[in-house]
């Protein structure tokens, strides 16, 4: 009899041990997480079941140290709520655990540029409002200080063109410092002001190859910057396999090419890997590397993804 039991107690640990392993094999983050476009010194909430699926989503942690972006859970945990600090940019990442196992959000990080606008009038104005294509026309969302006289205010603004005009006790007034101004279909003009990007050109990162043996696979990039001559380092260099960092122990940097050799054995199945390079602020585009048992997908065999198809647009 105590052998019976003895029997159906091991029974029961095995099976729970095994509902235990398959439950957390299901739990693990399969989709890809894909980056989220901030704005500096803006705080913004990301849905965080628009990431990733999961079960359930109570095994969520945080662990980011990263000074430049402060993030936290809303108050039911649905929600990752993102602060970068004033004047970041670039691409960064969040680091977060599921389940005890560890995963990175990539983050890229717009900085706004403050625009100042001052408007000194000939008459007495009680109040007036600064408006536009910045803030779909809204005649009071933006109203201007006052000082003497002269309405002023500062608003953040990323590089474009826009048109705008004030609006002072019911009038709507062009900007008489600005001579540019365009007709507003209305019988009247907009004021128009140009906003010039921070930097002069985008840095690109370009695949140069890549390289199979038996027990390991090498993809070579280059990276092309014609802003600065500035040296890169493993610091500036963003790589990831799946959702997780690649250790800088697999980065290899020559001048603009970087070398990343990663081991057969952890690119078994399908992964992808992705690559790209942030430095003074200012990020590359990722370059996203499909790989099937360590080698990209392509056209010309069987492992076929859209990512290598020519796709037409008829209109």
């Amino acid at each position: 009899m105590p052998s019976r039991n003895l029997t159906k107690f091991f029974f029961l640990i095995l099976l729970i041990s095994c509902t235990t392993s398959s439950n957390i094999f299901a739990q693990k983050i399969k989709d890809l997480i894909e980056p989220v476009n901030l704005i500096s010194g803006k705080t913004d909430s990301v849905l965080i079941s628009d990431m990733f699926y999961a079960d359930n989503y109570n095994g969520l942690t945080l662990n980011s140290n990263d000074s430049d972006i402060h993030i936290k859970f809303n108050f039911d945990k649905t929600k990752f709520i993102v602060a970068p600090t004033t004047g970041t940019s670039g691409l960064f990442l969040i680091k977060f655990s599921y389940n005890n196992q560890p995963y990175i959000i990539p983050a890229i990080v717009l900085e706004e540029q403050t625009v100042s606008f001052k408007f000194k009038p000939s008459k007495i104005y009680n109040k007036v409002f600064l408006f536009g294509s910045f803030n779909s026309w809204n005649r009071t969302d933006l109203e201007m200080k006052n000082n003497n006289g002269e309405f002023g205010i500062s608003i953040p603004l990323e590089p474009g063109r826009y048109q705008y005009k004030f609006f002072a006790d019911g009038a709507e007034l062009v900007d008489p410092d600005n001579p540019d101004k365009i007709p507003n279909g209305m019988g009247d003009y907009n004021s128009v002001i140009t906003i010039d990007p921070k930097h002069k050109t985008q840095p690109f990162l370009h695949i140069k190859g890549s390289e199979y043996s038996k027990n390991e696979s090498e993809f070579s990039f280059v990276y092309e910057n014609h802003e600065t001559n500035e040296q890169i380092t493993n610091q500036n260099i963003i790589a990831l396999l799946n959702n997780n960092s690649i250790s800088v122990k697999h980065i290899k940097i020559s001048g603009n090419v970087i070398d990343i050799s990663l081991p057969s054995s952890e690119l078994k199945g399908k992964n992808t890997l992705r690559v790209a390079v942030s430095q003074n602020g200012q990020a590359t585009n990722i370059q996203n590397v499909i790989l099937f048992d360590g080698k990209p997908a392509r056209n010309n065999n069987k492992n076929f993804t859209w990512h290598d198809a020519i796709i037409y647009s008829a209109l």
